[in-house]
């Protein structure tokens, strides 16, 4: 029951938003993780994402993370596992200026030319999970994290 009442803590962040296509208006629009869950639920035949969790069911919601992406960072999308994108994204303290950074040099790599970096090198070698752990100690962040709890801004 602790671990429910832990993941219902952290979808309710109001932070945490999720890009979802609306019909009626016939475009993406974002909406609150939260809001997201419990209405996938209830379509699912739940009172609510609480009762799905009580029951012993969950939504893997890693997904969304990396559809929010792939609009703004298509290469890092393209190149990077889901795992890869969280770790990055945690190593980097959620930093956009150093996303865009990453994204410019997977863009260089699927160009077939070549530069010298840290984070190319590590594409290069298919280490991207050791390199954002690298990142992020060399920052002095004390954890990295690869789960599917991520901060969705």
């Amino acid at each position: 029951m602790e671990n429910i009442e832990k993941k219902l803590e952290y979808i309710n962040n109001p932070d945490f938003y999720v890009d979802t296509y609306n019909a009626d208006k016939d475009k993406i629009i974002q909406i609150p993780l939260v809001d997201y869950l419990d209405n996938t639920a209830i379509q699912n035949g739940f009172d609510s994402y609480k009762d799905m969790l009580e029951r012993g069911f969950s939504i893997d919601y890693s997904i969304s993370f990396k559809d929010f992406y792939h609009k703004d960072y298509p290469n890092l999308y393209e190149m990077c596992y889901t795992d890869e994108l969280i770790a990055l994204y945690n190593a980097c303290n959620k930093d956009k200026e150093v996303f865009n950074e990453w994204e410019n040099e997977a863009k260089v790599y699927k160009e077939g030319k070549v530069i010298s970096s840290n984070f190319y090198r590590a594409l290069c070698e298919g280490s991207l999970l050791e390199y954002a752990k690298e990142y992020a100690n060399f920052y002095n962040q004390d954890k990295i994290e690869t789960d599917n709890e991520i901060d969705l801004d």
